[in-house]
C-alpha cells in the first residue's frame, strides 16, 4: 500500500469561518463588506441564499455608488513570467440590478499600481443579464449569460508576461 503525503498547494487560502476578514488589507468606505453568517443570510427577504460551504461567506452588498471595496492579499505574488491559478465561488443575488449598463473587477492581479489581469462581470440593464468576464486592465472578453441565485466555481488561469512580449494570458473556468 503506497501511501505519499502531498503538502499544501496553495499560496494563500480563505474559508471566512473565523468571521473575520482575513487578508493583508481591506478598503470599503462605503462599509459594503462584511463577512456574513449563514442565519443572516438565510433571513434575507429572497430566502435562498446560503453560504456555498461553511457557515460563513464573504459579502459585498452594493449601495449604488462608485466606493472601491476591496480586500487585498499579498501572498499571492504574480512575478513577470509566472503562472499562478485563484479559485472562488461567486454568487448573485435574484433582486441583483442597476438602472444602467455597467462593466465591474471583481478579481484584480496588480502590479504596483497597474493591473495586469482582471475578472469581473458586465451587467446589461436592457436583458437583466450579468456576464463573467476578463481581461488586461478591465474586463473585455465575455461569456455566456449567468443565472441569479446560483452559485458558480470560477477559476482563473493567470499567466503573466515576461516583461515585453505580450506573451501572457488570463483564463477563466466556470
Amino acid at each position: 500500500f503506497w501511501r505519499h503525503k502531498l503538502s499544501f498547494p496553495y499560496i494563500f487560502a480563505s474559508n471566512w469561518e473565523t468571521g473575520a476578514i482575513q487578508h493583508d488589507s481591506e478598503t470599503d468606505t462605503a462599509a459594503q463588506l462584511d463577512i456574513a453568517h449563514y442565519t443572516t443570510l438565510a433571513a434575507m427577504p429572497y430566502g435562498t441564499c446560503a453560504p456555498f460551504s461553511g457557515a460563513y461567506c464573504l459579502r459585498l452588498q452594493l449601495t449604488g455608488g462608485t466606493a472601491d471595496a476591496n480586500l487585498v492579499e499579498g501572498d499571492i505574488d504574480i512575478a513577470a513570467d509566472t503562472l499562478r491559478w485563484v479559485k472562488f465561488n461567486i454568487w448573485f443575488s435574484p433582486d441583483f440590478d442597476a438602472t444602467a449598463d455597467d462593466t465591474f473587477a471583481i478579481f484584480e492581479a496588480i502590479a504596483t499600481a497597474t493591473n495586469e489581469a482582471v475578472m469581473g462581470a458586465r451587467y446589461v440593464a436592457a436583458d437583466d443579464a450579468i456576464k463573467l468576464g476578463i481581461g488586461e486592465t478591465v474586463p473585455t472578453s465575455f461569456g455566456a449569460t449567468i443565472k441569479k441565485g446560483t452559485w458558480y466555481t470560477v477559476e482563473l488561469r493567470i499567466d503573466l508576461d515576461a516583461g515585453g512580449g505580450n506573451d501572457g494570458s488570463i483564463r477563466i473556468f466556470v
